[in-house]
């Protein structure tokens, strides 16, 4: 029985460190991230203090990652990594347009979150688009033609957003091996 329950909580550990990890990395660890600059040098700094530094070396230390799991060599990575950035950028606002301003279907419409939830975070045409039609939704006098334009002007972008998402993944195919294209389908980056 005790070998059992040493067992069930070393797991148990183990499985909330697990989970830690991903919002340790976002943060900076709190202490600058590892030991001054990450893996490569951490593009977020020094290490990064703060959320924008744990970004920068959570982007980073995905990067290296997936240098590592492509076996890249360092003048293939110098073509692959742009390309593969690019890619995973349009994957990026395309997933934060399909969750929209409802923060990805959770609560109502005084709990909006998500990517368009201010107009700061509108960078790309989709983004705005959604902030738009935020913007209009908020307002009780909009009218049912100005959702209307709204509307497709979200569908518009979204349809943009998946062609230049298609053209960067066929940008990036074209700079790897099977083996490396194999590698991106299975972790999701490619189709």
């Amino acid at each position: 029985m005790r070998g059992t329950l040493s067992k069930y909580v070393g797991l148990s550990l183990l499985t909330v460190a697990a989970m830690a990890m991903p919002a340790m990395a976002q943060a900076g660890g709190g202490r600058g991230g590892r030991g001054g600059g990450g893996a490569g040098g951490g593009r977020g700094g020094a290490g990064g203090t703060g959320a924008a530094g744990g970004r920068g070396n959570f982007q980073q230390n995905r990067l290296d990652q997936l240098k590592t799991s492509l076996e890249a060599k360092d003048d293939e990575w110098q073509a692959i990594q742009p390309a593969l950035e690019k890619v995973i950028a349009a994957q990026q606002d395309l997933q934060a347009g399909n969750r929209g301003a409802m923060g990805g279907g959770r609560g109502g419409r005084g709990a909006r979150g998500g990517a368009a939830a201010t107009p700061t975070a509108a960078t790309s045409d989709l983004q705005k688009a959604l902030a738009e039609l935020q913007t209009a939704l908020e307002n009780p006098a909009t009218t049912p033609e100005v959702l209307k334009t709204k509307l497709q002007a979200v569908r518009d972008a979204r349809v943009k957003a998946r062609d230049q998402l298609k053209q960067a993944q066929d940008t990036l195919k074209a700079l790897l091996s099977q083996r490396q294209e194999a590698v991106l389908v299975e972790g999701g980056i490619l189709e």
